[in-house]
């Protein structure tokens, strides 16, 4: 997986993206850059939070069996698009 940034900011309508010392992106984003910009520093948490969520799915259908309906397969499958999605393998 690649690189995350360390500080992300957002100035006006672009945002400033560096890892280490050096920048990495800048991208007009609009009225929205800096929504754009917390949600892309939250990246690495919110991944490790699918693959948690991912891993409590799997338990629950695990352990309950005959409670599993569709609407587990369809966050099953949400959650793995996600994660794959993320780590550049869609």
């Amino acid at each position: 997986m690649g690189e995350f940034p360390e500080r992300c900011t957002a100035y006006g309508a672009k945002i400033h993206t560096t890892v280490g010392n050096r920048q990495v992106a800048v991208t007009k984003l609009g009225e929205r850059a800096e929504d754009y910009a917390r949600l892309f520093a939250a990246a690495p948490e919110l991944l490790a939070a699918l693959k948690v969520a991912h891993n409590g799915l799997r338990w629950y259908r695990d352990r309950h069996p005959l409670s599993v309906d569709a609407s587990d397969d369809e966050a099953d499958e949400m959650i793995l698009a996600a994660i794959a999605k993320a780590e550049g393998r869609s």
